[in-house]
């Protein structure tokens, strides 16, 4: 029988808590790259080592000559001593094992109990150089400042800042002029551009309108992708290693090949992301797009709020058909909050994360599917809890008991956005309509025998002890003109169909059900500033 293997885990632990320490982009941008070259420093380092996996933070790797203990020490060590990879919070934990499965299950139990055992914080560390101030660093607050490490960020005078925070600033400054998808072989023209300085940057736009100076911050993370990765693993149980490989780099490609898509599309000006790509103070073209996070199975995007939801639709087209390496289906859970461009990114971020994961327990066991959710956060204020459940009872009140716990991808986008834009430019539909109807709601939905045909034509009574959601929808329609009443109750039950709940999977005409209707009239009003308008589309 065949001696067992030796196996090495790197992984970044307590990501959140490091990365998004400031609200500074460069500083965000630089630890989540840093994370991502530390993995690939590491495979490329070590000779003795084979990269199994590699993602956005974590490394799994085989050693295929010397002691595992030995080479733990020494990444350890090469991790500790790095200039820039001393400041990130990584663990390393090394096993023997006769199989790859068995090997990972040790190496993730060892991975959870070290981490119990490590500070939330990577420590400052100090040189002759950089000594250490005694002062909090200016931009993070909770680090130590350092000698020499004086910089600009986002204002006219220099800031105290820590190493920890400077070695970030610093390669976040460098990776905006050479991000890392350009290495992907890219023929296209993305090396002319960079990305802009910070989120006030990339959301001012005065042509925007309301929209001007907000932000749609996006979180999507990979359902079952643990298991549906096992699950590969067990089917090809004589290469496993092989298996773990392929499966890793069919989802680096399927991600590659979806960022180059949309930068592409974004400065190729099709119509579809308008002022997506504007100019910096030296009059070079940047583009308004930042990833904060990229790799394994989530990432988070952050975009100008007019092309929030634009994005989202987009992307769940181009992942609509993604699969693991023998074809099972690879779906996304994804949320997405709208919010002031000033807002605390790492709160936002949060907020966003929670909820995707509601999205995810929505779903229960139909995780095989795509779904969303949104957030509007109409001002510069913010939660301070970012439980959903506790924000939705806040927000909603009785109403978060009827609220849908997630949406779907558009069956059909693009007709979706031309029967919003056809129920604005008629005045069949204002907003202050719906909103009416909303303010009824306060004390929940009451169903009622009221029928979307019955609410649609004014020359059928309404049932009696019909609801005062029902008689307002009622005025809403009588108010309109033969030609507008027949063609907004048609395109509001096509979007309802197409954006909001599918009805293959409901029992009845859809908006016969009054909380139906009633999400119906809160979701247009919620996001009606956030609706993109149909463009031109160029063919690709």
């Amino acid at each position: 029988m065949p001696p067992p293997n030796s196996y090495i885990l790197v992984e970044g632990v307590n990501i959140y808590d490091n990365l998004f320490d400031t609200d500074q982009l460069s500083v965000i941008r630089g630890g989540s790259f840093l994370l991502k070259d530390a993995i690939e420093k590491i495979g490329g380092q070590f000779s003795n080592l084979v990269t199994l996996s590699s993602g956005a933070s974590s490394g799994l790797f085989r050693v295929c000559d010397g002691e595992a203990a030995q080479l733990t020490d020494e990444i350890t060590r090469f991790l500790r001593e790095h200039e820039e990879f001393r400041f990130l919070p990584f663990i390393v934990t090394s096993c023997e094992a006769d199989d790859l499965l068995e090997a990972k299950e040790k190496l993730l139990t060892q991975l959870r109990f070290c981490q119990l055992q490590s500070p939330t914080y990577a420590p400052d560390t100090f040189e002759a150089a950089h000594a250490s101030l005694g002062i909090p660093c200016q931009l993070e607050g909770r680090r130590v400042a350092a000698r020499n490490a004086e910089r600009k960020v986002q204002s006219d005078s220099p800031r105290q800042l820590s190493l920890s925070v400077l070695r970030r600033l610093e390669h976040g400054r460098a990776m905006r002029q050479d991000h890392y998808f350009r290495a992907n072989g890219s023929t296209s023209k993305l090396h002319e551009y960079a990305f802009t300085d910070d989120f006030e940057a990339l959301a001012n736009c005065e042509a925007q309108g309301v929209l001007n100076a907000k932000l749609a911050v996006i979180f999507a993370d990979g359902n079952k992708f643990s298991r549906i990765q096992r699950e590969f693993l067990e089917r090809n149980e004589n290469s496993r290693e092989q298996a773990q490989q392929d499966f890793d780099r069919r989802i680096r490609m399927l991600r590659d090949r979806f960022l180059e898509s949309l930068l592409c599309d974004m400065v190729r000006d099709t119509g579809r992301f308008p002022d997506a790509v504007t100019k910096n103070r030296k009059g070079e073209p940047v583009i308004r797009c930042e990833t904060l996070l990229w790799g394994g199975d989530e990432f988070q995007f952050v975009l100008p709020a007019w092309l929030g939801l634009e994005f989202v639709q987009y992307f769940f087209e181009k992942s609509r058909c993604w699969t693991t390496p023998d074809d099972t289906p690879l779906t996304h859970a994804l949320g997405i909050v709208f919010c002031h461009a000033k807002s605390p990114i790492h709160v936002i971020g949060e907020l966003a994360r929670s909820l995707a994961e509601q999205v995810k327990e929505g779903l229960g066991n139909e995780r095989c599917r795509n779904a969303w959710d949104y957030i509007v956060l109409e001002s510069i204020d913010y939660p301070v809890n970012t439980e959903i459940e506790h924000f939705m009872k806040t927000r909603y009140g009785k109403l978060a008991e009827t609220r849908p716990s997630h949406l779907p991808p558009a069956d059909d986008w693009k007709d979706a956005k031309n029967l919003l834009a056809t129920l604005a430019r008629d005045g069949s539909l204002s907003r202050r309509q719906p909103y009416r109807i909303i303010e009824a709601l306060g004390q929940g939905v009451r169903q009622d025998k009221t029928t979307w045909e019955i609410l649609t034509d004014p020359s059928q009574p309404l049932p009696d002890g019909a609801s005062p959601q029902s008689r307002l929808e009622r005025r809403m329609f009588r108010l309109m003109q033969e030609h507008q009443r027949q063609q907004a109750a048609s395109a509001l039950e096509k979007l309802a169909a197409n954006l909001f709940d599918p009805p293959a999977r409901q029992e009845g005409p859809l908006l016969d059900s009054a909380a139906r209707r009633a999400w119906l009239w809160i979701h247009l009003v919620e996001l009606w500033d956030y609706w993109p308008q149909p463009g031109e589309e160029a063919q690709a």
